[in-house]
C-alpha cells in the first residue's frame, strides 16, 4: 500500500439499520457521511459528502424515524461495495488519516469483512470521541452533543444524518487541534 498523506483528514459517520433481534436481520449501513479537513495553510472543513447505501434487508421503522430515510429513498442507492469504491476512487480514502466519533471504523471493518469488501480507509484511524474524553479529563465517553455543549458551539443540521454528523465531528476535531 502507498504511503499515507497528511494533507487532509477524512472525518466520517455511519448510519445503520437497527432491526429488532427477533427478526434475525443484520445491522446494515444505509448512509456514509464524509467531511474533509484540510491541514496546513487552508486549515478548515472543506468538503462534505453523503453517500446513501441500499440495504439488502430494507429499513426498519425506528431507523427510518431516526434518520428520516425511507426504503423509497434508499432503494435506488448504491450497494455497500459501490459506496466503498467511491470512497477509495473519489476521495483517496486509502491514502489519508481518518476519524470518527466512536468506533464506526470497527463496525465498517466487520461489515466489509463479512461481505468480502475491501475496507475503504487507511489504517490511520483517530477515535475523536476518545480524544475528546482524554482532552477534557472525563471518566467516560461523551456524546457528540456533549462536546458541543462543552465548547459552547452550535451543532449544524440534523443529528443522525451522516453528512451532518461527520461535519459536526470534523468541527469538534478541528476545534481540538
Amino acid at each position: 500500500m502507498s504511503k499515507c498523506k497528511f494533507d487532509k483528514v477524512y472525518v466520517w459517520d455511519l448510519e445503520l439499520t437497527n432491526w429488532p433481534k427477533e427478526t434475525g436481520k443484520p445491522r446494515e449501513i444505509i448512509e456514509i457521511g464524509i467531511a474533509v479537513i484540510l491541514l496546513g495553510e487552508d486549515f478548515g472543513v472543506a468538503q462534505v459528502d453523503n453517500i446513501l447505501v441500499r440495504p439488502e434487508h430494507g429499513i426498519d421503522e425506528a431507523t427510518s424515524e431516526l434518520t428520516g430515510l425511507s426504503w423509497n429513498s434508499l432503494k435506488g442507492a448504491m450497494p455497500l461495495v459501490g459506496a466503498c469504491n467511491k470512497l477509495m476512487r473519489l476521495h483517496g480514502a486509502l491514502k489519508r488519516s481518518h476519524g470518527t466519533w466512536g468506533e464506526d471504523d470497527v463496525v465498517l471493518r466487520k461489515i466489509c469483512a463479512e461481505k468480502d469488501i475491501k475496507y475503504p480507509f487507511s489504517n490511520k484511524h483517530i477515535n475523536i470521541q476518545t480524544l475528546f474524553t482524554l482532552r477534557e479529563g472525563l471518566t467516560e465517553n461523551a456524546s457528540l452533543e456533549k462536546a458541543f455543549d462543552v465548547y459552547k458551539l452550535k451543532m449544524y443540521g440534523n443529528q443522525h444524518t451522516a453528512a451532518h454528523d461527520a461535519y459536526n465531528t470534523a468541527r469538534i476535531f478541528r476545534y481540538m487541534l
